[in-house]
């Protein structure tokens, strides 16, 4: 196979990924309802934010409030308008796709409890040696 073919090949693959496979996936923290204009407030109430604590007048601190309340009354409607959005858009086709976005996300929950059938001595046994290990032996000076 010459270098022509072997060119035309990878061109023809990198096209077809390109065009089928995704950029990125979003992560668990992503937030669909994020928009640019929240990041250019984000970023205004972050620079007054610090501006009030490194001048510390009551002026700065009217200006870091104000900004404040801007940002989170900006991100309750960017919320409110995504949820209107996604739910005009939902049929009762497609409404478990409405239910994943209402769904509580997979975190990290308590270690399972131990029923009766657990409890058996060396699974507890088991659970206070690895939870309260011994203090080594010291050896007094004389």
């Amino acid at each position: 196979m010459g270098f022509g073919r072997f060119s035309s090949a990878v061109t023809t693959l990198t096209t077809a990924i390109e065009a089928t496979a995704p950029r990125s996936r979003p992560s668990l923290r992503s937030k669909p309802w994020w928009t640019p204009l929240l990041a250019t407030l984000r970023k205004e109430f972050t620079k007054a934010s610090h501006l009030a604590k490194k001048s510390r007048t009551p002026d700065t601190f009217l200006i870091a409030r104000q900004s404040k309340l801007g940002y989170f009354k900006a991100i309750k409607k960017a919320k409110a308008s995504y949820w209107a959005d996604c739910l005009a858009k939902t049929s009762p086709n497609n409404i478990w796709a409405a239910k994943q976005l209402v769904a509580p996300r997979k975190t990290r929950g308590s270690p399972p409890s131990l029923t009766p059938q657990t409890q058996s001595p060396s699974t507890k046994h088991c659970l206070i040696s690895s939870s309260h290990p011994k203090t080594p032996y010291r050896a007094e000076a004389g």
